[in-house]
């Protein structure tokens, strides 16, 4: 499965731009936006990662079940 969430996207756009000249002021807000969510996206799944983790050694199957489900659907709504 790829996964290239649209944010990623535009980081490539911004960042090859950002090779071959100065970005303008928008260029540079957005990049930093993109920057943003790019590192809560990763914090929120890392956070459920572990929570799953914690789940899975606790033996708590359904907790466990339930965070995966929201993990699945942060990947489902990546893809391209």
């Amino acid at each position: 499965m790829v996964i290239i969430w649209s944010v990623h996207k535009r980081l490539a756009e911004l960042r090859q731009k950002q090779r071959t000249r100065e970005l303008n002021s928008q260029e540079e807000m957005e990049l930093q936006q993109c920057l943003d969510a790019n590192m809560f996206r990763c914090l929120q799944i890392a956070r459920l990662q572990n929570e799953s983790f914690v789940a899975h050694l606790s033996n708590d199957h359904d907790w466990q079940h339930d965070v995966c489900r929201k993990l699945d659907e942060i990947f489902e709504s990546m893809k391209i």
